[in-house]
């Protein structure tokens, strides 16, 4: 009789200590869940800064605070001798985009008749006639830039009120990026 006692009483502490122990971990869940439900503190701008800095070396050239469907974030573009960097941070202090790129060297118009004379480039008429015919406009400025080794020409248009800038090839006429906006 001791022996089925025994067991009974252990099958019972068993049954116990699991109902205790699964009690234990639901209401640990329930306190993580209940902990991811509260919304994080929005950061500010220079908290951005700060975390960008953190990540990037260089000096903070600018820094936009942008809504993208629906979703708002700070836009932080940050300079060095050879890069420009932009990162993208949530308003809960992710960072969720990093672009680099070569930093544009500008050309001066002295280089630019140097170069003109000793390569093949295509004439400023040329390119300007490129770009309006891809944005219908009118011709507002051209600028030279070098970029990743690149000679290119960035003609500015405005098309009913708004600025388009058309980068093309110099050498190849080749329209590598076109951008709507005041950059």
């Amino acid at each position: 009789m001791t022996n089925i006692s025994e067991k009974i009483l252990l099958g019972i502490i068993f049954i116990v200590l699991v109902g205790f122990n699964s009690v234990f971990i639901l209401g640990q869940q329930n306190t993580v869940y209940n902990e991811k439900l509260e919304s994080p503190q929005e950061i500010n701008e220079e908290q951005a800064k700060e975390i960008a800095l953190n990540v990037v070396n260089g000096v903070i050239k600018e820094v936009e605070e942008r809504t993208v469907n629906g979703v708002s974030f700070y836009e932080v573009e940050i300079e060095d001798d050879t890069l420009e960097t932009e990162l993208k941070i949530s308003k809960d202090g992710n960072i969720f985009q990093i672009t680099q790129e070569e930093k544009d060297e500008e050309i001066s118009q002295e280089e630019l008749k140097e170069l003109k004379a000793s390569e093949d480039l295509l004439t400023e008429e040329k390119i300007i006639g490129i770009a309006l015919k891809l944005i219908n406009g009118r011709f507002i400025s051209l600028e030279v830039e070098r970029e990743g080794g690149k000679l290119i020409y960035g003609i500015k248009i405005d098309s009913n009120g708004e600025t388009a800038e058309v980068e093309v090839d110099a050498k190849t006429g080749e329209v590598l990026e076109i951008e709507w906006g005041d950059d």
